[in-house]
């Protein structure tokens, strides 16, 4: 597979594509993400382990509303892709699909090497984590308190359509009761809110900062648990927020407009040594060290793909890095 993620390919096909409707869009991210999530398994399936030409990738497709919906392919094909009847034969691919791979990490559609990690880490648990992190995340969302709270954005929500529950996990949160496209909502761009795991949404609160204290996040990334900090902190104090990406930074900046964070300031770095400097005079340090994704598959199924051995290592070498300059 090319080395772009799903969701920037999505962005881009959405962009070129204006006049779709919301439920094209819909359909195309689900059966995208879907794809990519049970990928090697798909392969398996159709015997085809990398489609170079548009054939094949529409085959693949093919296989997987056979697999996914155990529809009769031959009726799909004539419907949808009549030019593809003649690739197909006489192949019998809903049969074809109901073949098992022989491995575990197939059936689950995993690699090997990512299996054994997972076997490690979680024994006799492995498949059911895995299973588990084969299912669609829910869409998250925080309340941004310098505009609203949770109970009025869940109204402001259901006004436009989007349907929210609170949860007990944390205090701003809202978990979509239906999957929505809510950065179209007006909620949304008015700054009422950000899309936020709830897990990434604890992290902020566990560094309990105050109005007036100075706080820095020197790996901010695109700022989603700097607005959190911003929002604890009531804008008041000074909060710095680091990252050696400008790209990354520049997303940040877009973020903190919208939301109406006014105590931020943001500083490109080069590195571990400059982000120490930038951090030695603060009341608290947030570093959310740069890690594999594994946790988050469910969202960036793609992942799985695209990480290898090689860069779980380089990673753990950096983790290690950024944690002995800050704790020494």
């Amino acid at each position: 597979m090319d080395t772009y993620y799903a969701d920037k390919v999505l962005e881009r096909a959405f962009r070129q594509n204006r006049r779709w409707g919301g439920r094209d869009r819909r359909f195309l991210a689900e059966t995208l993400y879907d794809m990519v999530r049970w990928w090697s398994l798909l392969a398996f399936l159709d015997k085809q382990t990398s489609p170079l030409d548009t054939d094949g990738y529409i085959l693949r497709w093919v296989y997987y509303e056979a697999w996914k919906h155990q529809l009769d392919s031959t009726e799909f094909v004539k419907k949808n892709f009549p030019g593809l009847v003649p690739l197909m034969g006489q192949k019998d691919i809903l049969g074809e699909c109901r073949r098992v791979p022989e491995k575990i990490w197939d059936q689950l559609a995993y690699p090997q090497w990512l299996y054994d990690v997972f076997q490690i880490n979680f024994g006799s648990d492995t498949v059911s984590v895995l299973k588990s992190l084969n299912e669609p995340a829910p869409v998250c969302l925080r309340a941004n308190t310098l505009k609203t709270d949770r109970e009025k954005l869940k109204k402001l929500l259901s006004a436009e359509g989007v349907e929210a529950q609170e949860t007990s996990i944390v205090p701003d949160g809202l978990i979509l009761t239906e999957r929505k496209n809510v950065f179209v909502t007006k909620a949304f761009k008015e700054g009422f809110f950000e899309v936020q795991d709830l897990a990434s949404q604890k992290v902020s609160a566990l560094l309990k900062p105050l109005p007036g204290e100075r706080i820095a996040d020197v790996c901010a990334g695109a700022g989603g648990k700097t607005l959190h900090l911003a929002a604890l902190m009531k804008n008041k104090g000074t909060l710095l927020a680091c990252d050696v990406s400008t790209k990354k930074l520049e997303q940040l900046k877009i973020r903190a407009r919208r939301a109406g964070v006014s105590n931020l300031r943001i500083q490109e770095i080069e590195g571990t040594k400059t982000a120490k400097r930038n951090a030695e005079k603060f009341d608290g340090v947030l570093v959310d060290a740069p890690c594999s994704g594994t946790g988050v598959l469910r969202r960036n199924s793609d992942t799985k793909w695209k990480l290898n051995p090689e860069e779980i290592l380089r990673l753990k070498g950096l983790q290690a890095e950024i944690a002995t300059t800050f704790l020494s």
